[in-house]
Formats: structure tokens, C-alpha cells, sequence
């Protein structure tokens, strides 16, 4: 029999019981409501409305019955059969001088009006004085903005000012309304990038996903029936990709980008095998990014061999939630190497309670989040838990694959752009005066909270301001971008005789010089040109804006003597035609010789200079360097220990297509921060860090 692997709970220690979902509409019960009431610390007429109260009706023995035959209080309510405890609170309000608003949806809560000049908290204890009959009554609260959003997206849950704190949190919105680069036009995906969902199916008729979808597989049945009767996928396919800017509901991260929805659960758990056809199957049939929102506190081979595989071979960037136990204990597939674990961060920037930790975390993201979901074409509620905080990272995943940044560089940008949030301390990294160094980590938070517009920061490229031609060649000039805490180290300037490409890289110069001349092959044709910039990281940006130039013809060059002959017919015959020469001297052309001392030379830049370490290794286990060539060649990588100290020395031979990789056991390495520096060619590049954890 196959294992089974639930969807995050709060508790998933038993993980084929599916005692709690983690997207679940958040009705938590308060305890201890005696007195004093949990608002005596507030301020009338400031934090909740002074003229209104909310009541909440008991239920009866009659209707525990109703219950359990399997009818609910919103079956209830839509077939007209209100209780009669409710006909007995409308009446018990009157006697209080109250007068009802309005019943809350199909909620057993009521809103009334209140007597003029009357105390709210007196009127609520006034009700309670009636246990058989209200459950609990409160104040109206006043639902203060969380934060103040942009003309863009005009999504109403955005707009509201609370629903979509996480948008604003992660600075995704800032991104979407930023035109430095062209920044609002690329931050959100493109049609060809595809994220899979592996998850229970997805709602195809919502009016915030239906135009997200691409034809999806359905692991269970081979078919590509993915429609959802659970909820779970449909909620965490919204926080990746939901259709933006439609006057409807939420938005989403990558809404650029598709969905691929995998259906691989029907029925609230999932099995190991179900799991890696599904992660095999996305990533051989277009999948960017793979999200899975799941886990068992168990390791399975073929799930681990799938996540291998996708990563290694396809070029996916996989995302795993880490699990809601709340405990040191990452789930799987969250805690396989090539997958990251994310683990949830709430609207006040610290750890979730429930959030999973560990040596193995990689990165937070929002977790309480308000969702699409299923049972109408515009149905939405909350969910809470690391289920949600995975999509955030793969929406940010998507936008980045949508840029032409590969998979394991996808990794270290989101790494090194992760806000450092909390007082929490981030030990292993450097620590500088911007509060803690980008790619720090830690157990609990791992490399901090992402950051969209960060990220997007290290894609904003050179502007190109001109293109001259002159006979036989083109000069270009440029300015320099901003990027995000690193600086620009060189500039490469690509060439096509096409327009929109394809490029060639033509020159890397330093970041001193933002001119080039450029002498093609040949003269009186169009050129087109890009630039782009790289930083510290190794880190290239996305190309600037494309000028053209057609460089000139060299003007011909007469020989030096020119001998004819004329012939004459004239009468009368003359007894000798003579012969004329004519003879030109040319001045000598010189000899021109320009001498200058070269720049250093700048080396060009291979794909996968910041090479990808599976995040915190543990001592006494392997390390795995993934990185990728222009052209295969030898490679060697060197180790060094904090203070220097060579640790080990690895040789491999890289190959052009595909990734590469290096393992090097790190048995008797102590705790600490390392750095692994790549030699190519003879030329290192720059150094990466890593830390070893318990």
C-alpha cells in the first residue's frame, strides 16, 4: 500500500486522519469571555462602533439534532426554518430597545442598532444576561486599513486596505506601480511561464482562475479532469497566479503567468506515488515552477527521486510547504534537497505559531490569507497555514522564470533578497549595518521573508541611450541601473542582426565604462543592440531597450597611376594617332598606430557563477554545488571556512547542457558559515555562502 501524505494541518502527526485542513474559513471560538469583556481596554466610538452591537444566538437541542442529521445552519437558513431561539433574540432586542441591521449571511449572528446614547458594553452584558439564549455579544469593531494601496491593481480585496495585506507586505504591489525600468510592465509573468499546482484539482469556472488555466492532468484517473470538490488547491492556486486587475475579488502573485493544476488528491490525503507521478509528469510537460502545498513527516524515494530529477534535469524550481506542527521537524517534500521549505509569517512580520522550522527552512511568506474557492464561480474565503505561504514563493518564482532567470539562480535571488524581519538574530552570515546581511539565516525564519520588488530590483536593467554609426562601426552608450544592495561590476553588450533578437554577446566591459564601439562584420546592413549589467552576485539584469544602427560603406579609393589610350575619329586624316598618358600620384596613405593600456580583462560571465548550495547542510552529510556552463569545460571548486581556511578542493567537468553538479562530504565540519568559490577556465568567480547547521 502506498503512504499517504495529508495536506498541512495544524497537526499532521498522523498523516493519513485529515482532522484539519489548512485552508480553512477561520472561525476561532474565543475563551474565557467573562468579565472583564476582551474590549474594556479600548476606547469608544474608536475601535468599535458606538451605536451597534453583534449578538450570537445559541443553538437548541432541536437543532444539535438537526445537526446531526446532517443539515447545517446555512441549510437552515436557506430553506427559511429559522429557530426558534432566533425569533426569541429579535424579540428579547426590541425589550432592550434594540432594532435589527441585519443577519450576517447565513452565520447565526445578528447586527442591531442601539438605543441613542447608549452604552455598547452595557447593552452586550445586558444581552449575555441571557445565556440560554446568546452565546456571546460584542461591540461592532472597526476593521482599521492595514495599509494604504495603490491606484494598481483595482482588485476590491486589494483595494479594501486589509484583505490583501500580503501583497503590500512583501512589497508586490510597490513592483506592479514602479515604471523605473519598465518595472509595472515585466513584474508580473508571462502567458509562457507555467506553474503547477499539485494539490486536489482546481475550481475551472472562478472568475479570478479561469483564464489562468492551461490543460492540466489528473494523476488519479490519467484523465484531464481536474475540477476541484475539496478547495485546498483552488485556494492556494489563487495566491500564485490569480487573474489581477479585473475589478474582481483578489490578485495574484505571477498573474502574468498560467496555472498548471495536477490533480493528485480527491480525497484529503495523498500518496507518495500519486506525488511523484504528478512532480514527474509537470515537469516534462512545460512546468516552470512546481508548488506543493502538502507533506508526510517521512521521506519516500520516489518523491525524492521525482524532486531530483525536475530540478536537475527540467530546470523546475520546486516549493514545498514546511508544515504546521510548530515543531523542528520539516516535512517532506519540503525537506528533500532541491525543494525549498517555506514556512508562515503573519501581517505583524513574525512567525505563525503553527509554522514548521528547522535546519532545512529556506524562507517565510504571508500564511493567513483570504483565497478563491469552490462551490460558485465567485466564492472566496480565509485559510491559514503554510499551504499559503508556498504559492507566495512560487508566484515570485514564476515572475522570476518569466525573466529568463534559470532555476538555481531563481533560488539565490530570492535568498539574498529576503527582508531580515523579527528581532530574531540571523547568526549564520555576516552581520553588517543594514541589520543583518542578505543570505544570513536562520532556523526558524531561514533566509527572512521574501521580498517581490527586492527581487524584481536585481532585473532592472541599463538604460541604452544612443547607437552612432560611423564607416564600419557602432558606438553605444549607456546608463547604469540601480540594483537592490549590490553594484554593478560589469556590463555585456549584445548584438542581432534581427530585432528582438536572438543575441550574441559581442563584449564585457567594466563597470567603469558605459560606452563601446562595435565594428561588425559587415558594413551597410541594420544592427541591433541590448546591454545588460551584472553585479556582485554574478547576477545578470534583463536586457535594456534595443537601438538600432547600420554602419557605413567606406568611400572608394582611386589606384595610384591610370594609363588609356584615346581613339580619335576626326577628318582629315592625320598620318599618327598619338598616345596620351596621364598619370596621377597619390600621396601615400600613413601609417597610423594608436597605443593605450588595456582595462584589465573582464571575464565573460557563465551561466551559474552563483552557483545554488542546498540550503544548511548538516555536518557529517554530503554538499551539492549545482551550477551551469556556457560550455563545458573543467571546473574547480574550492571551500573555505570562515576565516579563510581551505576545507576541501572538488574538480568535475561541466557540460554545456543542463545542470551541473558537485558533491563534496563535509563529515568533521564544524557549525559555521563556509564559502564555495567556483574556478572556470582559470578565472574564479565570485564566492558563495553557505552555513552548516546541526
Amino acid at each position: 500500500m502506498a503512504p499517504f501524505i495529508a495536506r498541512f494541518s495544524r497537526s499532521n502527526n498522523r498523516p493519513a486522519i485529515r482532522a484539519l485542513l489548512v485552508l480553512m474559513a477561520l472561525v476561532i471560538p474565543k475563551s474565557g469571555f467573562g468579565k472583564p469583556h476582551f474590549w474594556d481596554h479600548l476606547k469608544s466610538g474608536k475601535d468599535y462602533l458606538s451605536d451597534e452591537v453583534i449578538v450570537q444566538v445559541v443553538e437548541s437541542t432541536e437543532s444539535l439534532h438537526y445537526e446531526r442529521a446532517g443539515k447545517t445552519w446555512k441549510d437552515r437558513v436557506e430553506r427559511g426554518l429559522e429557530t426558534p431561539e432566533a425569533q426569541r433574540l429579535i424579540r428579547l432586542a426590541s425589550d432592550l430597545g434594540c432594532t435589527l441591521v441585519k443577519k450576517l449571511g447565513t452565520l447565526p449572528f445578528y447586527e442591531f442598532k442601539i438605543p441613542v446614547g447608549s452604552d455598547p458594553t452595557k447593552i452586550c452584558d445586558d444581552f449575555e444576561e441571557h445565556p440560554d439564549l446568546v452565546k456571546e455579544a460584542e461591540p461592532n469593531g472597526i476593521l482599521h486599513k492595514s495599509y494604504t494601496p495603490y491606484p494598481f491593481p483595482n482588485d476590491p480585496e486589494y483595494q479594501d486596505g486589509s484583505a490583501q495585506w500580503n501583497l503590500n507586505i512583501t512589497q508586490l504591489d510597490l513592483a506592479w506601480n514602479t515604471t523605473t525600468g519598465n518595472m509595472n510592465v515585466w513584474s508580473s509573468g508571462i502567458p509562457s511561464t507555467e506553474i503547477a499546482i499539485l494539490d486536489s484539482g482546481v475550481n475551472t469556472t472562478h472568475q479570478d482562475l479561469m483564464d489562468q488555466l492551461v490543460t492540466g492532468y489528473n494523476v488519479l484517473d490519467g484523465t484531464t479532469n481536474v475540477t476541484d470538490t475539496d478547495g485546498h488547491g483552488t485556494g492556494v492556486a489563487s495566491i500564485a497566479s490569480a487573474t489581477t486587475d479585473n475589478d474582481l475579488g483578489i490578485a495574484g502573485g505571477a498573474y502574468g503567468s498560467r496555472l498548471l493544476p495536477v490533480k493528485v488528491d480527491d480525497s484529503g490525503t495523498i500518496n507518495a506515488a500519486d506525488s511523484a507521478t504528478g512532480i514527474n509528469w509537470a515537469a516534462e510537460n512545460g512546468a516552470n515552477v512546481i508548488n506543493m502545498s502538502y507533506g508526510s513527516t517521512s521521506p519516500w524515494a520516489p518523491e525524492q527521486a521525482a524532486s531530483e530529477s525536475a530540478f536537475t534535469t527540467s530546470g523546475v524550481v520546486l516549493i514545498a510547504a514546511s508544515g504546521n506542527s510548530g515543531t523542528q521537524e520539516i516535512n517532506y517534500p519540503a525537506g528533500y534537497p532541491y525543494v525549498l521549505a517555506v514556512g508562515a509569517s503573519g501581517n505583524l512580520d513574525t512567525l505563525m505559531a503553527y509554522s514548521t522550522y528547522g535546519p532545512n527552512i529556506f524562507c517565510v511568506a504571508p500564511g493567513d490569507l483570504y483565497t478563491c474557492w469552490i462551490g460558485s464561480s465567485s466564492s472566496y474565503m480565509n485559510g491559514s497555514g503554510t499551504s499559503l505561504s508556498a504559492p507566495g514563493v512560487s508566484g515570485l518564482a514564476g515572475i522570476l522564470a518569466s525573466n529568463g532567470v534559470p532555476n538555481y539562480e531563481c533560488v539565490s535571488r530570492i535568498a539574498l533578497t529576503c527582508d531580515k524581519i523579527d528581532s530574531s538574530d540571523y547568526p549564520y552570515g555576516i552581520t553588517t549595518t543594514c541589520g543583518g546581511c542578505l543570505g544570513s539565516w536562520n532556523q526558524y525564519y531561514g533566509y527572512g521573508r521574501i521580498n517581490f520588488y527586492r527581487a524584481m530590483e536585481t532585473l532592472v536593467p541599463p538604460t541604452l541611450n544612443s547607437a552612432s554609426a560611423d564607416v564600419g562601426q557602432v558606438t553605444l552608450s549607456w546608463s547604469a541601473p540601480a540594483l537592490f544592495n549590490s553594484a554593478t561590476t560589469a556590463f555585456n553588450v549584445y548584438r542581432s542582426s534581427v530585432s528582438g533578437g536572438p543575441y550574441t554577446l559581442v563584449a564585457t566591459v567594466p563597470n567603469t565604462q558605459t560606452s563601446y564601439t562595435d565594428v561588425p562584420s559587415q558594413d551597410g546592413v541594420p544592427y541591433y543592440y541590448v546591454v545588460k549589467a551584472m553585479d556582485s552576485n554574478s547576477f545578470l539584469t534583463r536586457p535594456s531597450n534595443e537601438l538600432a544602427a547600420v554602419p557605413g560603406v567606406p568611400s572608394p579609393t582611386p589606384t595610384a597611376s591610370q594609363t588609356y589610350t584615346p581613339t580619335f575619329s576626326v577628318s582629315p586624316t592625320f598620318s599618327a594617332s598619338p598616345t596620351i598618358t596621364e598619370t596621377y600620384t597619390i600621396t601615400p596613405t600613413p601609417t597610423i598606430t594608436q597605443t593605450f593600456t588595456p582595462s584589465p580583462p573582464v571575464p565573460t560571465p557563465q551561466a551559474g557563477t552563483a552557483a545554488f548550495v542546498y540550503p544548511q547542510p548538516a555536518s557529517g552529510s554530503d554538499l551539492t554545488v549545482v551550477y551551469g556552463l556556457d560550455q563545458a569545460g573543467p571546473v574547480t571548486a574550492y571551500f573555505y571556512n570562515q576565516v579563510g581556511e581551505l576545507a576541501a578542493t572538488q574538480q568535475a567537468y561541466g557540460q554545456a547542457i543542463g545542470n551541473n553538479l558537485i558533491r563534496v562530504n563535509i563529515s568533521g565540519w564544524g557549525w559555521g558559515v563556509y564559502y564555495v568559490v567556483l574556478e572556470v577556465d582559470g578565472v574564479r568567480r565570485a564566492p558563495l555562502k553557505f552555513a552548516v547547521g546541526q
